[in-house]
């Protein structure tokens, strides 16, 4: 096993414990506590290590680049696509009958 294939190993398994942590927000509420941490504390803690990760990556494995005005732009499409699926969501929901 390569340090490439021990990098990609933790960032399947980071990227799975930010999706738990982000469940966690949904089912549990953000500021529910788990011990002493609540889950979007929990969530930052996650997202943090997974940055970290995401800069070992680039530094190991030359092909990948980190491009923030890329990152920036998809940010900015992101954004409008959670809005236009908020609008869609809310119009379907306007359209359901309560009988």
């Amino acid at each position: 096993m390569t340090l490439n294939d021990l990098i990609f190993i933790n960032l399947m398994e980071e990227c799975a414990e930010v999706t738990q942590a982000a469940s966690k927000c949904i089912r549990f509420t953000r500021n529910h506590k788990y011990y002493e941490e609540s889950n979007i504390e929990r969530l930052n803690e996650e997202i943090q290590q997974l940055q970290a990760l995401l800069i070992v990556l680039q530094k190991v494995e030359k092909d990948i680049n980190l491009d923030h005005s890329k990152v920036e732009a998809y940010a900015h499409k992101l954004f409008a696509n959670l809005k236009l699926s908020i609008e869609m969501t809310n119009k379907e929901l306007s359209n359901v009958s309560t009988d």
